[in-house]
């Protein structure tokens, strides 16, 4: 074959990859520089807990079927090239994790420790906790012959929603209790606050032992005073999977806002829940630099996407430290 033919073809398909790559990487909320709401709620539906249910079952919906759908355990190119996308999932999936524990322990069971849990709660939160990356034994997505585990997790979501906004009032709740909402909220945080940490080690920083200033406090093993940094070649990953995570959490505030909306406003609680939320979608913003640039020296010669989204999560996360307060205390 001539070479110039091979060139062509070769061309050609890199033109074709570079398209399809540049197609599937656009975030959800974010087209053309503007927001776009990703869920649509039925307005005539005003049960409590529907909206928080239904955003789940949309968001884990929207992971498997959004443009290249789900690519985290994809092992083909050029899909397995995309790590910023598969990163997002990641912090998106964590997200989800832990809001299905608050689902299955707290939202859906009525008060006291004996009280029974709700089928389609512990069937979610069980199928969406398997590897993420899982491609085969179990599968993420599932073949043609069977629904993949967060297929099954997203039916379950769906199930729910029909049976709180039936006309059974023995099958299927949900519960908008502070203690419930507290309860959440220091899982949330505690993500916020992972996140927050490995991006802000761009700079490295320095870990004190957890025991300091409590003298009755002992642990397995001694530790000391120690350095700690985020390698260079993975501060990418890490700012896309934060990118993931705050995503999924303004999608969940907004439904949250909603079903606890009585809650909040009796704490006096309402405009700390929006202020959070804004956080998140400022730290959503369109990164207009072809590369996430992370200098090793605070005060470098250019900016540090890092240091920038470490803020806006950090802010967010002493927000949600105040929230908790009012919840608690208010």
């Amino acid at each position: 074959m001539n070479k110039k033919y091979i060139v062509g073809i070769i061309g050609a398909l890199l033109i074709i990859m570079f398209a399809i790559t540049a197609a599937v990487s656009i975030r959800p909320n974010i087209q053309n520089f503007e927001r776009v709401d990703l869920i649509q709620f039925d307005e005539s539906i005003d049960v409590v807990g529907y909206r928080t249910i239904y955003t789940m079952e949309k968001l884990i919906d929207y992971l498997l079927n959004k443009p290249g759908g789900y690519m985290s355990n994809d092992k083909l190119p050029p899909f397995i090239m995309l790590d910023d996308i598969t990163s997002w999932e990641k912090g998106a999936i964590s997200v989800l994790r832990e809001n299905s524990i608050a689902i299955r322990r707290h939202f859906t069971r009525s008060v006291g420790a004996q009280s029974l849990e709700d089928k389609d709660a512990v069937g979610a939160q069980v199928n969406i906790n398997i590897d993420n990356e899982s491609w085969m034994f179990p599968s993420v997505e599932g073949w043609l012959w069977s629904d993949g585990k967060y297929v099954v997790a997203r039916n379950h979501y769906a199930n729910l929603v029909k049976r709180l906004i039936d006309d059974n009032p023995d099958d299927g709740n949900f519960y908008a209790r502070a203690t419930s909402f507290s309860d959440a909220l220091d899982a949330y945080n505690r993500i916020l606050g992972s996140l927050s940490q490995r991006l802000s080690a761009s700079v490295g920083g320095i870990n004190l032992p957890s025991t300091t200033n409590d003298r009755s406090a002992s642990e397995a093993k001694v530790t000391s005073v120690s350095e700690y940094i985020t390698p260079w070649a993975e501060l990418d990953d890490v700012f896309w999977e934060a990118q993931g995570a705050v995503w999924a959490l303004e999608e969940l505030f907004d439904a949250l806002e909603y079903d606890f909306y009585t809650v909040l406003k009796d704490k006096n609680a309402v405009l700390t829940v929006r202020q959070i939320r804004e956080e998140l979608k400022m730290a959503q913003a369109v990164v207009l630099s072809p590369m996430i640039l992370n200098n090793t020296n605070i005060y470098g010669l250019t900016g540090n996407h890092s240091l920038i989204l470490a803020n806006y999560i950090s802010r967010a996360s002493a927000t949600m430290i105040d929230l908790k307060k009012l919840i608690d205390n208010g």
